[in-house]
């Protein structure tokens, strides 16, 4: 979703089946870009993964962030 200079973004997977038989797995994000000056992009993400049956894969929960600022390069 744009409002002006800022794009808000969101996402939400599920598998019914992880990863041998661990059960379900969900993952959420969320995320903004705001538009800059000169061609650059500052943006934001912030996302949550977990599964159901965690103890017996030995995989935890995770909770993730990225925050950066980018321009487009011309090649040529």
């Amino acid at each position: 979703y744009t409002i002006d200079i800022v794009k808000l973004m969101g996402a939400f997977n599920y598998s019914p089946n992880f990863f041998g038989r661990s059960g379900d797995g969900f993952y959420v994000e969320g995320g903004a870009d705001v538009t800059l000056p000169y061609g650059f992009t500052a943006s934001a993400r912030l996302g949550h993964q977990w599964i159901e049956r965690n103890p017996l894969f030995g995989t935890p929960d995770y909770l993730w962030y990225s925050i950066g600022v980018s321009r487009e390069i011309y090649a040529g």
